[in-house]
């Protein structure tokens, strides 16, 4: 039997709706799904009555139950009614197999469930690592290992690079004007006159831009 023919199997056998997940996976009422969100087989995912809305670039393990729904008052007649709150997971987050996220709960972005833990009624601060039964909420365990990874792809904007030419170049070091103003200008005027053309009718320019309009309009003429 094909993947899909099972899927459809199962999905007409019970009141578990087909997903795009895997065959075995239980999603009840209308949970809010993201982009980019990975949840292996044998977990369940229960809105029925409640908001659980999940962020996009989730990764949710195998055998994890995110529930809404809490009937144990109600199954030893303490009340009537089946007790019934949001889960709002964030993006970026990774819940570990056999976990159990109960209804009021709210889990934070790029964050970590470890495997077996159990929450419920938390809210879960970004960056975090939730451990342990009782839960353990280490927050901020990924905020610095995240910032040195993001800072290891920044490219340093405006930093200027100085080698041998620029240090010889003393005197557009000195004019404490390395990116645009009067040294470029300089530079310019001596290109107009080794080309023999009047001064204004070269512009240097950087990053795609020319000099502001108020200063210069460009004629057909200009040497760019």
């Amino acid at each position: 039997m094909e993947l899909y023919e099972f899927r459809d199997l199962f999905s007409n056998l019970t009141n578990f709706k087909k997903n795009e997940f895997h065959p075995m996976v239980w999603i009840n009422g209308e949970p809010e799904i993201g982009n980019n969100v990975f949840i292996s087989g044998f977990s369940l995912i229960n809105a029925k009555g409640a908001r659980v809305s999940i962020g996009d670039n989730c990764d949710i393990a195998a055998f994890v139950s995110i529930n809404c729904a809490d009937s144990h008052k109600r199954c030893i007649d303490l009340s009537e009614e089946i007790e019934r709150k949001d889960i709002i997971i964030k993006e970026n987050v990774f819940i570990g197999s056999h976990c159990f996220i109960g209804g009021g709960t709210y889990i934070s972005h790029h964050s970590v469930i470890a495997a077996g833990t159990i929450v419920k009624n938390l809210k879960i601060p970004p960056y975090s690592l939730v451990v342990g039964n009782p839960v353990t909420i280490k927050e901020g365990y990924y905020q610095d290992k995240l910032r040195k990874k993001m800072d290891n792809k920044i490219i340093p904007y405006k930093k200027p690079t100085l080698g041998k030419e620029e240090i010889a170049a003393i005197r557009a070091i000195q004019s404490g004007w390395l990116a645009q103003e009067i040294e470029v200008e300089n530079f310019e005027n001596e290109f107009c006159d080794f080309l023999g053309l009047s001064h204004g009718y070269a512009v240097a320019i950087s990053s795609g831009r020319g000099k502001p309009a108020e200063r210069r309009s460009l004629s057909t003429n200009t040497i760019l």
